[in-house]
């Protein structure tokens, strides 16, 4: 008898008993207790397996949301059942960096790469750990999540690089992304022809959802299994272009990807865009537009040096613009006249009028009380009812000042203009390098009318990217380095 064998099995079982019973016979919410339990379990594996932890971390951007919305099942359903879902992805996404960390240390396989990406890890994590300090005003808890959605998916740009080595590594990852996400259009679409389920109701009347607005009399949007139709939006519309955009087949010396074809690809682009267009949410659908064409232009010097030209001055013509706009009104205007030609199941996405709110925040830049050197944050607690904003730019600059942005800015100013020199140089030339940085541009550019860098799980495809333009770049010089040894 194989006592080795028999004895752990023994354990898993009295253990898998003593959950059941634990979740069972507990009170409170039953499903809540189980997935309490699968997360410590899953927790404990992402310290053990990192790779395990990151795709873990892929699946919760999907479909945590969902997950949540099924609490309401198990009975008694309150924020603390919330809680435990909204704490998990970054503390999921840290255990996977402290698995990485623990096992290069007692290996001893920290290199020179290694300590770059720590020290990247760092200087974003206080840059943005900073920010995160202006909800200190809202409370503890309130302070909590903000620094939670800002720092708390920054150590993927170490996690990434580590995990996978190889640009075929990334497209192939690329492709199971896309592959494990078709389910989140398709609901979208049940969504709209079909209906909100019972149980999706009963979570909505809760009041823990972004979208239980739809029954305070808002406009009916549908958020398929993610936690907004602003994040339907931009989920979709980004992995749209990435579907479109991913290589059909790629091979180096030791390796092979073969991807979608063009049929597949434009099937499967047109699902995830009519996801995102009936969402109802704008910034995504133009976070989509902007990527494809930021694909093409970043192949080029001329064109990118052109487009950042081209998007500064398109910023300082909005904000001249815009207190005319906000006193004006003429948003609602144009919004009557669009809707008037436009069938009424757009009405959501041509409604200009809603636009207003983010030039109101482009109209304080005008205004000489605006500028101070280190911000309101420490002066004017309620500086956000003085100068309300919906920009991430207008924010920051409201809450830190313009000295801390004017480094920051300088600072990553120089970094990006090192970047773009190596890529216009093609020391860097994969396509896949200039798909995952259009993909990070659309999300920049997305700051400009809302929060991407703190909203799950867009902050966490950040990084994520980020993580694969790092991987992409390095496997770029490294081949073309072999590529010249063999000419050699």
């Amino acid at each position: 008898m194989n006592f080795k064998i028999i004895f752990p099995v023994i354990g898993l079982v009295l253990l898998a008993m003593f959950l059941m019973v634990s979740a069972l016979g507990g009170g409170g919410n039953e499903l809540g207790t189980i997935v309490k339990y699968i997360s410590y379990g899953v927790l404990a594996l992402a310290l053990a397996k990192p790779r395990f932890g990151f795709w873990a971390s892929i699946f919760c951007m999907g479909y945590i949301d969902f997950i949540k919305r099924l609490l309401v099942l198990g009975g008694s359903f309150n924020f603390g059942d919330v809680t435990i879902l909204l704490a998990f992805p970054p503390i999921l996404c840290y255990c996977t960096f402290i698995g990485i960390l623990v096992k290069k240390f007692f290996a001893r396989d920290f290199s020179k790469k290694d300590v770059s990406l720590l020290a990247l890890w760092f200087v974003l994590s206080m840059v943005l750990g900073i920010m995160s300090l202006g909800a200190m005003k809202n409370g503890g808890l309130a302070f909590l999540q903000s620094a939670a959605n800002f720092v708390g998916y920054v150590p993927l740009v170490f996690i990434v690089p580590n995990l996978f080595r190889s640009d075929v590594a990334i497209l192939k990852t690329l492709k199971t992304m896309v592959l494990l996400f078709i389910p989140i259009p398709l609901y979208a679409i049940y969504q709209k022809h079909v209906g909100f389920m019972g149980f999706e109701i009963d979570y909505l009347m809760t009041g823990y959802s972004l979208e239980s607005r739809i029954l305070a009399g808002q406009d009916f949007r549908y958020f398929s299994t993610l936690n907004s139709s602003q994040n339907l939006a931009k989920f979709a519309s980004m992995f749209a272009v990435v579907a479109l955009f991913i290589l059909p087949r790629y091979q180096t010396q030791n390796e092979y990807f073969r991807g979608f074809g063009m049929a597949s690809r434009i099937t499967l682009y047109l699902l995830f865009a009519y996801a995102g267009i009936i969402s109802g949410a704008r910034t995504g659908v133009l976070m989509g537009m902007v990527a494809i064409p930021a694909y093409f232009i970043l192949r080029s010097r001329l064109l990118t040096i052109s487009s950042y030209i081209f998007g500064f001055c398109s910023f300082i013509f909005v904000v001249s613009i815009s207190s005319y706009v906000v006193e004006s009104k003429i948003l609602n205007y144009w919004t009557s006249v669009i809707e008037s030609k436009m069938p009424d199941w757009l009405d959501l996405n041509v409604n200009l009028s809603t636009l207003t709110i983010r030039f109101e925040g482009f109209s304080h830049w005008s205004n000489p009380d605006f500028w101070k050197p280190i911000g309101h944050s420490f002066s004017d607690p309620d500086y956000s009812l003085t100068f309300p904003s919906h920009d991430m730019i207008t924010y920051f600059m409201l809450s830190f000042g313009y000295v801390p942005m004017t480094m920051i800015l300088v600072i990553g100013g120089f970094l990006m203009l090192k970047f773009h020199h190596k890529i216009c140089r093609r020391e860097m030339y994969h396509k896949n390098l200039y798909l995952c940085l259009a993909i990070v541009v659309c999300i920049l550019f997305g700051c400009l009318t809302t929060s991407n860098l703190s909203t799950y799980p867009i902050n966490l495809i950040l990084y994520t990217f980020i993580g694969f333009i790092i991987v992409s770049a390095r496997s770029s010089v490294e081949e073309r380095k072999r590529e010249q040894e063999l000419k050699d």
